[in-house]
């Protein structure tokens, strides 16, 4: 200290100058909150997300919805809007792809076999007709288009844009301002639609833009409320200012040495600054506290020499405890480098930094300060210390410690025992989307895009072959497919599945279509049906040649008890029941389906008879007792086969199709990927013989414990029901995310356990007693289970950024524990009285903990006013364990040493006593 009081003006120029040189880094600082940032590079899902980029590439999305507020998506306004949007977004750096209504493939079968074609023609003429024909390609293949491309009310369609997976987080924000651009622009061109973006990198850069918000307005209202909060407490000038301008300059060294270091800025790092500001004041309050206490012991006026002297002495009084005090409050902050999440570590590394920036700047640049401008006069009032102002608020906290011991221990059980009530319902999620508010246009947007498509948290599970096996095997890809149907009977979270057995069936469909003589000639009206038409049922005839029902009403009455099968008892042979079962019946292999589905009858005419058959056949195939009435219309197309649908399925029944055995099915599947024009690229790794397949698994909902019941449910079914030589993956951001919850548990508990076990190690150490760690920690233990238990009452969800509360709770807590600890061992040593000694210790120390908790919070508190939900939950709590902790100091703590009367409290220690904590006044 003597150094520093003897060269203060190069302290304060050394100072000065990194201070400078630091401060033009902070405009360099980064911004990125992609998720991918959150893990190490060498972590299992960050590794496998890497290679399924590298596979499918297209796992980071954008989704544009285009919504007509009056009418449907089938009018050229739409059509327009989004044709142009592909236009504009197609072309842009890094943007691999744009899956739209304009765009899209659409395979169907021809006299060739199959092609595959654009959904919206180049000759696109935006008639009834063209329209028409639009929607009748949508429904044929729902499984595809159905909540990706149009939703269930046909108001909406969706563009989903696929961007290069590890952008810089530069290049990301021009994409997204591009895009808003393009939308901005279609929006004047289209007033009768509505526009709405979602998906992770809407999230990223709308977090951004809150980020630079919160900083612009939240950094100079703390800086503001601890101003004011020094200036209650000293009621001077000097006191007011130099702990601010201290805290002030180990903020921007901490954010320029970030910047210079190239750490990211994210979520997590906004309360950085706050917390530097709110904390650090603390090692000033100290200091300022004893150079006032000191000075208000010299009478008259202080000559240079001895004002240096006394600059000196305070520091070195105050400077242990200071020291011991900052010392666990950087262990507190750097326990959380414990955790794997990355913004977690890194927010641990520089709290720690900056408090121990502050903690210095406190003991070097506040002295000289002092020492280059001491106080013009003294007036001898001023030895009349201002802790007394506050002496009956301590008094009344005497009073109540020294009459009711075990009342306050019966409430402190009374509020642990709620508090693990609360922790028992405590909620663990970590999604991005959450730290929104619940009214932002993110919100409301993502919203509504999950609620009329398929979701906008995604996932894959990715397939992979052993050597010598192969993905098109049909007893893998039914095992796919039922994975797929399994996963959507029993996960209504979940909005759509898009898998590679998708276009498999899809392939089988059409290359499984009526021959072309189903297509005759009408006897009613000379005309001719295309393939495919609706006219493929022979209508005319199904009303006009079979009047035997109208006829027998006792036949009919019979089939209001035994159902549709007394039709069938009564035919004769060769009549509709034959006919029935035809329909109902596998045929051997090679048989000609027209002879299974009665083509050539049904093409040109269908009674009564036959019509109610394929309904008995529909219904008997029914997985349920209930049937929807879509479920009854596709249980009768298959039964017929319209266009198909009696083969949009993994081809796995030799009995089915001209095959000898299941092993030649596999052979059927190359065919149809050989015959296939269109792309696979996003679903298999080869276009001819994949050994890897995806399936794109799109969520409803963000909750990170929906995914989880997901992830878990397909391991399960794999592991029970595929078959060997194959192994499924599930990665992508929903996957890092629910990994992401995982790691925020296990992060918690180790570094709460280390704060924790740090915190009574240098305790025990410094009373040399085991004992001295417990009571040190116990105040912090009880503050961090209230913090808990409020979380979990209230619903406060435990997410990567609020599981830093405990580690702040204990970095900044634990001050007030020791210094009451160091204040009531020095009054122990002089008395045995052990009311005299609690009331002296409360006098003593009380008023710069009640100054220091008071100050903290209202510095916290600045959080409430944050863009962020997240963080405002991080300053309402911050605030409340402040005045937990502080309370259970100076409540619990004094109540516990007087009741047990530990031996290492009578004896002297290593540390010194800090002083009084006092204030005078300076004119």
């Amino acid at each position: 200290m003597k150094k520093i009081v003897q060269h203060p003006k190069l302290i304060i120029g050394i100072i000065l100058v990194v201070t400078l040189v630091l401060g033009f880094q902070i405009p360099n600082i980064v911004i990125d909150n992609d998720v991918k940032n959150y893990f190490p590079e060498d972590h299992p899902s960050n590794i496998r997300m890497e290679e399924l980029d590298d596979i499918f590439s297209g796992q980071v999305m954008m989704a544009i919805s285009v919504t007509n507020d009056e009418g449907t998506i089938f009018t050229p306004e739409v059509i327009d809007a989004v044709s142009n949007l592909v236009e504009a977004i197609e072309p842009m750096a890094h943007v691999e792809d744009v899956d739209a209504l304009t765009n899209s493939d659409f395979p169907t079968g021809t006299v060739d076999g199959m092609a595959v074609g654009p959904l919206v023609w180049d000759d696109f003429d935006n008639s009834p007709e063209a329209f028409a024909t639009l929607k009748e390609h949508l429904l044929e293949w729902p499984q595809m288009y159905r909540r990706a491309l149009f939703s269930d009310d046909f108001t909406s369609t969706q563009l989903i844009v696929s961007i290069e997976e590890g952008l810089p987080s530069e290049e990301m924000s021009v994409i997204y301002k591009n895009v808003e651009d393009d939308i901005a622009k279609q929006k004047e061109l289209h007033e009768g639609l509505t526009f709405r973006l979602a998906g992770d990198p809407v999230i990223f850069e709308r977090a951004k833009d809150y980020m630079y918000s919160d900083l612009g307005h939240l950094v100079p209202v703390v800086i503001l409320v601890v101003l004011l909060c020094l200036y209650f407490s000293f009621r001077r000038i000097r006191g007011t200012l130099l702990p601010l301008i201290a805290v002030t300059i180990s903020t921007i060294w901490t954010i320029g040495i970030m910047a210079l270091f190239g750490v990211k800025f994210t979520v997590v790092s906004t309360c950085l600054p706050v917390l530097l500001i709110a904390v650090g004041s603390a090692y000033g309050i100290h200091m300022m506290n004893h150079y006032y206490a000191e000075i208000a012991g010299k009478e008259g006026k202080v000559s240079f020499d001895e004002h240096r002297a006394l600059v000196t002495a305070s520091s070195a009084h105050v400077a242990k405890p200071i020291l011991l005090a900052g010392f666990t409050t950087i262990v507190g902050f750097a326990s959380v480098t414990t955790s794997p999440i990355v913004p977690l570590k890194q927010f641990g590394i520089f709290a720690a930094v900056g408090s121990a920036i502050a903690l210095l700047l406190s003991l070097t640049f506040i002295p000289a300060i002092l020492v280059v401008s001491p106080p013009k006069q003294r007036k001898h009032e001023e030895k009349q210390h201002k802790a007394e102002e506050g002496e009956g608020t301590l008094m009344k906290i005497y009073g109540a410690l020294s009459r009711r011991h075990w009342k306050i221990i019966f409430i402190s059980l009374v509020v642990v025992g709620v508090s693990l009530w609360g922790l028992l319902r405590l909620d663990i999620q970590s999604a991005l989307l959450d730290y929104f508010p619940s009214h932002s246009t993110m919100r409301v947007d993502t919203d509504y895009i999950s609620d009329k498509f398929g979701g906008t948290t995604t996932f894959s599970a990715v397939v992979r072959a052993d050597e010598g096996k192969s993905i098109i095997d049909p007893e893998l890809l039914k095992s796919m497919d039922d994975l797929s149907l399994h996963l959507q009977e029993h996960h209504p979270e979940i909005g759509k599945i898009i898998s590679f057995t998708d276009f498999i069936k899809r392939m089988n469909q059409i290359m499984n279509y009526p021959p072309a003589t189903v297509e005759a000639t009408s006897p009613e009206t000379g005309t001719e049906s295309g393939q495919g038409s609706d006219q493929g049922f022979g209508m005319d005839s199904f009303f006009d040649d079979d009047t035997s029902l109208a006829n027998e009403p006792a036949a009919t009455a019979e089939a209001s008890d035994d159902g549709f099968g007394s039709f069938f008892d009564d035919a004769e042979p060769g009549g509709e029941a034959e006919a029935a079962a035809a329909t109902a019946d596998t045929h051997e292999a090679g048989q000609d389906p027209t002879e299974k589905y009665n083509y050539d009858t049904y093409s040109t005419e269908m009674t009564y008879r036959d019509f109610l058959a394929l309904l008995e056949d529909a219904i008997s195939k029914r997985a349920g007792y209930t049937m929807s009435v879509d479920e009854l219309v596709k249980g009768i197309e298959k039964g017929f086969n319209y266009k198909g649908a009696d083969y949009y399925e993994i081809p796995y029944d030799p009995a089915k199709y001209p095959v000898a055995s299941r092993e030649e099915l596999g052979n059927l599947v190359s065919q149809y990927l050989l015959l296939y024009s269109g792309s696979l690229d996003d679903y298999a790794n080869d276009p001819l013989d994949p050994d890897i397949a995806r399936m794109l698994i799109q969520l409803k909902t963000h909750k990170t414990s929906d995914t989880d019941a997901v992830i878990k449910d397909i391991n399960t079914y794999v592991a029970k029901h595929f078959p060997e030589g194959y192994r499924v993956e599930c990665t992508g951001v929903a996957e890092m995310e629910k990994t992401l919850t995982d790691m925020v548990i296990s992060s918690q508990l180790v570094s709460l356990f280390a704060a924790l076990l740090i915190v009574f190690v240098i305790v025990a150490i410094s009373y040399r007693s085991l004992a001295a760690g417990i009571f040190g920690i116990i105040p912090l233990s009880m503050a961090i289970l209230v913090n808990f238990g409020i979380m979990g009452i209230t619903g406060i969800r435990l997410d990567m950024v609020t599981s830093i509360i405990a580690s702040i709770a204990i970095g900044i807590g634990v001050d007030y524990t020791i210094h009451f600890l160091d204040n009531y061992h020095h009054e122990r040593l002089a008395s045995d009285d052990l009311e005299l000694v609690t009331r002296n210790t409360i006098l003593l120390s009380g008023q710069a903990i009640i100054i220091n908790a008071v100050s903290v919070a209202l510095g916290f508190l600045v959080l409430t006013l944050s863009s962020f939900v997240v963080l405002r939950y991080i300053g309402l709590l911050v605030a409340i364990i402040m005045i937990t902790s502080s309370l259970a100091a100076m409540t619990i703590l004094p109540v516990l040493l007087n009741i047990f009367k530990p031996a290492f409290i009578s004896r002297p220690a290593n540390i010194k006593r800090p002083g009084a904590e006092t204030s005078g006044k300076e004119e």
